[in-house]
């Protein structure tokens, strides 16, 4: 856990929010230019990816550089929560993909899985952090 002043800590959050605003945009763009090629099939799945990026990573972006945090997220928190957010939605690509070229499988499951295990994981080490930071004061 680390400490900021307050305007840098709006700067950092707004910047991450502007980060995943541009990867929900290019979700959006690849799955239009993919669907272009893909002789009138589509995948549900592939339309819905840029959902994790836009609600799982922008709009807390927004709300934490509106409202800061007292406790800002380790490192390691921080990395797992990027790290599930894009482990879900490569699960979104792989699943539109496969579903697209005429074939279903059960991979996404591991994705699904294995992201919302991160997810779970970083806010777990959130809290164990911010409790060893309010015992140690």
């Amino acid at each position: 856990m680390y400490t900021l002043d307050t305007k840098k800590q709006q700067h950092l959050w707004k910047k991450t929010a502007l980060c995943y605003l541009g990867i929900s945009v290019f979700c959006v763009m690849f799955t239009i230019i993919y669907e272009s090629f893909s002789y009138g099939e589509s995948s549900t799945t592939m339309r819905l990816m840029f959902l994790f990026p836009l609600i799982g990573g922008t709009l807390p972006s927004l709300f934490f550089s509106f409202k800061p945090l007292k406790y800002q997220p380790s490192r390691r928190s921080y990395n797992l929560w990027n790290s599930g957010i894009a482990i879900l939605t490569n699960g979104c690509v792989i699943k539109g993909i496969i579903n697209i070229s005429g074939r279903f499988t059960d991979y996404d499951r591991i994705y699904w899985g294995l992201g919302i295990c991160f997810l779970l994981a970083s806010v777990l080490f959130y809290f164990i952090d911010v409790g060893k930071l309010v015992k140690a004061r």
